[in-house]
């Protein structure tokens, strides 16, 4: 009966030491995570900001040439 109860504290030890590690491991895997999701906002933003400044540069050429014509 010993031995039972011996290996039976073996394999809780063993499951308690898997699901630490386990853990460890998530914590590291949703660190990643929360790590690239603020790097794509900020990819987003800066997408954004250049989408903005390439969609003005033609207005203004076509506001320049609009203006150097009627003079």
């Amino acid at each position: 009966m010993d031995d039972k109860n011996d290996s039976w504290e073996r394999y809780q030890n063993l499951v308690i030491d898997k699901l630490d590690s386990h853990s460890k491991k998530f914590d590291e895997v949703e660190d990643h995570l929360t790590k690239i999701q603020i790097e794509i906002a900020t990819l987003k933003v800066k997408a954004s900001l250049w989408g903005g400044v390439g969609g003005l540069i033609p207005i203004v050429i076509a506001m320049v040439l609009f203006f150097s014509t009627n003079n």
